[in-house]
């Protein structure tokens, strides 16, 4: 019985893990996507003529 509860909290601890991984990744594909749109943008100045 013990062993079935368990399972069930290493289970639920496991959900919680992958969704404070999805929680980083989003972090990091907001920062990353920052980014990119910087480099855009100063790519962009730089490339009009004055």
């Amino acid at each position: 019985m013990k062993d079935g509860i368990k399972h069930l909290n290493n289970d639920e601890e496991r959900r919680e893990r992958k969704g404070e991984m999805r929680e980083e990744r989003m972090k990091e594909g907001e920062a990353l996507r920052a980014s990119m749109m910087s480099m855009i943008h100063d790519v962009n100045q730089l490339t009009q003529a004055p």
